[in-house]
């Protein structure tokens, strides 16, 4: 009877003298004969010889047909199988020394020990895994039973040890796919690069776990840094001191109980010092901070089901130390969402969400887990974190703080810092990157520390802009080029008392305004001269700056922005607020009532200083309108402000400037000029070679009042005045 195979079998393929070989030969054995598996080696074409080669009897084929009858073949497995039975046969010496050696770390019971090593033979010798394999596909009653049949425990005893409550599974140490049907070296399996340890003599179990967690590096940064987080930080510190060792809240003295389930979440957008902030509350707290690796020892990424695995076995490892704190850094793919296992086509913790809440609510070991977003993770989960911390890119006064230090060694100037530290999207990852790549270049370049400011300053620009650029982020505008007209504000004609308005901001801290009026007219500049009035940083917002792409993402944009406001004591300024507080009665869309309900709401909590500009006032909703403490119209210039400006214009030129009432007059003619009309005509003449002359002024002016007069319902760009 003819027994094919798809490749020459080899002796190397099978190693008779690897550890552990005949322990697993009677395995196969008891499979072969108990399980009539022999029937199927020799009826099934794609056996391969190497299994008759690693049982021993490949002597019984010659020229690939078997030279005894089927009933004498089956009595040859017998009689090999009394014979390994009679040398009772066992774990090899190092498997056993080393799973005690585990068992002094991890609690394991005789049982778990005998299915732990089981797990490691199956998962180390081919020709076991072969013969294993012609079991086919197994349910999970079927896999306890060959368990049980196998290692001579009991049914329930073996699904009692592979539960998910108890340690093998908890550990993370044996995976139990409890899905899908499959062979039993799918269906049970261990932790990555787990086996390959167990096998070695004297293994170092410490070097062995580096493999899936290790001591995290101590900080760069103090909580000094992190200022603007300070009473978050202070919570969270005082939540982990409940679990630190000799704390009198460590044991809960009703039921001496042990603190469990301490879980902090702590995300945001990357390179806001997430990580690092983990480390600096561990020092500060005396904790032994310990990072669940991201990468195995070829320096390949983990997946996140090992990752989870991971640090379920740093939880039953460190339960038993003092004072240990975990950080699992960059979880999305530990908890993926639903959509991403439709795309992805699996799931990395797949059907085991009952468990995932069990760990999280019991986890002796507290722990800080690090997302750059949390959208994926499923609100079960969320639910289970005790204290939750979002960092956003930090409060200008912090970001200045961060970029003067990273740029320390770098000549730049007072200017170009202030222009980077208002960039509300820049992270102090990439401006510290930025700042070492040119320090290297330039001190490389120069062979020296005396850097050309300039050079380095047109380095750092183009560096973060294409990051910036990479991550559609907006760029820093550097030399921006501001308008040529001073501010002025005995040029605006605003329908109230603006300087008695700033007085009564400065004494109240707190006010809504609506300016509204043509374009042009001063409205952005009016908030320049608030906050300069009020020695306040302003926040300016356009559409562009808040309009999403897609649903929520424009309402979570109004909010950050407010939060942004808040953070930095800053007085706010919202361009085009027509945009979004258009009247409710002629939406047609659902998210453009939530982008106006979502405004109104933050308005109200708002506790500083917000400003509205609209040129449509009559386009806004009417419930908005009557949240503003003061609809304030700013209008055309008056005749007189019209030569005010034109004064000032021409001395700003040095340009002389003779028969004063005959242009006063001459200008009178003008009812629809505003600030925005003498700073175009301005930059009109920069484009040109002639010198501003009181004649081109004139020119210029007419030719945009005649050109409002044709077109009234032309919106010009707005006037933002140079302080």
């Amino acid at each position: 009877m003819p027994i094919r195979s798809h490749r020459k079998p080899t002796f190397s393929h099978y190693p008779k003298n690897m550890p552990n070989t005949e322990l697993a030969m009677l395995w196969s054995y008891k499979l072969l004969i108990k399980m009539q598996l022999w029937k199927k080696l020799l009826k099934d074409s794609y056996i391969d010889e190497g299994v008759l080669e690693f049982l021993g009897i490949a002597d019984l084929v010659e020229d690939g047909e078997l030279n005894i009858k089927p009933g004498k073949f089956l009595n040859v497995l017998k009689e090999n199988l009394s014979s390994i039975e009679q040398n009772k046969s066992m774990l090899d010496k190092t498997l056993s020394t080393n799973i005690d050696k585990l068992v002094q770390v991890i609690n394991l019971n005789e049982n778990e020990k005998q299915i732990l090593g089981f797990v490691v033979i199956l998962q180390s010798i081919k020709g076991f895994q072969d013969i294993s394999d012609e079991l086919g596909e197994l349910n999970l009653k079927e896999v306890f039973d060959t368990l049980s049949f196998l290692l001579d425990i009991s049914h329930h005893e073996i699904k009692t040890a592979l539960n998910q409550n108890n340690t093998l599974f908890q550990s993370g140490l044996v995976k139990v796919d409890r899905d899908c049907a499959n062979e039993l070296q799918r269906r049970i399996d261990i932790m990555p690069g787990l086996t390959d340890n167990l096998l070695l003599p004297d293994v170092n179990f410490d070097k062995v776990f580096d493999r899936y967690f290790y001591p995290a590096s101590l900080p760069s940064l103090k909580k000094s840094n992190f200022d603007y987080l300070e009473n978050q930080i202070n919570l969270i510190e005082r939540s982990l001191s409940l679990c630190k060792s000799g704390s009198t809240n460590t044991v809960n003295a009703k039921n001496g109980a042990m603190i469990k389930g301490m879980n902090i979440l702590i995300y945001g957008p990357p390179g806001t010092g997430k990580s690092e902030l983990s480390r600096v509350i561990a020092k500060r707290l005396g904790f032994q901070l310990h990072e669940i690796a991201m990468n195995d020892e070829d320096g390949d990424p983990v997946n996140g089901n090992e990752r989870f695995s991971s640090f379920r076995l740093a939880q039953q490892v460190l339960r038993r130390k003092k004072n240990n704190l975990i950080v699992f850094d960059k979880i999305e793919d530990v908890f993926p969402s639903s959509m991403m296992d439709i795309f992805s086509g699996r799931t990395q913790i797949k059907g085991q969400k009952a468990w995932v809440n069990r760990l999280l609510e019991s986890n002796e070991v507290p722990s800080i887990w690090i997302s750059n977003a949390v959208w994926q993770i499923d609100d079960a989960y969320k639910r289970r974190f005790k204290f939750v911390l979002k960092m956003d890119i930090p409060p200008e006064k912090t970001r200045l703080k961060i970029i003067k230090n990273c740029v320390k060694k770098l000549p730049v100037s007072k200017t170009w810092l202030d222009c980077v530290a208002e960039h509300t999207e820049l992270s102090p990852a990439l401006i510290s990157q930025s700042a070492q790549m040119v320090a290297l270049m330039n001190q490389q370049e120069e062979q020296t520390e005396h850097f050309n400011p300039q050079k380095v300053e047109d380095d750092l620009n183009q560096i973060i802009n294409n990051n910036l650029e990479l991550m559609d982020k907006k760029k820093i505008v550097f030399n921006q080029n501001l308008s040529p007209l001073k501010y002025n504000i005995d040029a605006l004609n605003p329908d109230c008392d603006i300087k008695s308005l700033a007085t009564g901001l400065a004494q109240q801290q707190m006010g809504r305004l609506c300016l509204y009026g043509p374009p042009g007219t001063g409205k952005t500049a009016f908030g320049h001269y608030i906050s300069k009035t009020l020695k306040q940083k302003l926040i300016v917002k356009r559409a562009s700056d808040l309009l999403g792409m897609y649903v929520g993402e424009s309402e979570k944009n109004i909010a950050q922005m407010f939060e942004q406001a808040k953070q930095d004591n800053a007085v706010l300024l919202l361009d085009e607020a027509d945009s979004f507080l258009r009247d409710r009665k002629g939406a047609n869309q659902s998210w453009e009532v939530t982008q106006v309900n979502e405004l109104l709401t933050q308005m109200e909590s708002f506790s500083g200083i917000f400003i509205c500009s609209t040129n449509l006032i009559d386009n806004l909703d009417e419930a908005s309108i009557r949240r503003f403490d003061l609809k304030i119209k700013l209008d055309y210039c008056q005749p007189e402000q019209v030569f005010i400006l034109f004064k000032q214009v021409l001395k700003a030129k040095n340009t002389a400037f003779k028969r004063q009432e005959s242009w006063r007059k001459k200008l009178s003619i003008f009812h629809n000029l505003t600030p925005g009309d003498f700073a175009t005509v301005l930059r009109q003449n920069q484009l040109s070679s002639e010198n501003l002359s009181p004649e081109l002024l004139f020119n210029g002016l007419k030719r945009e009042s005649e050109f409002k007069a044709k077109d009234s319902n032309h919106r010009g760009i707005g006037f933002v005045a140079n302080f």
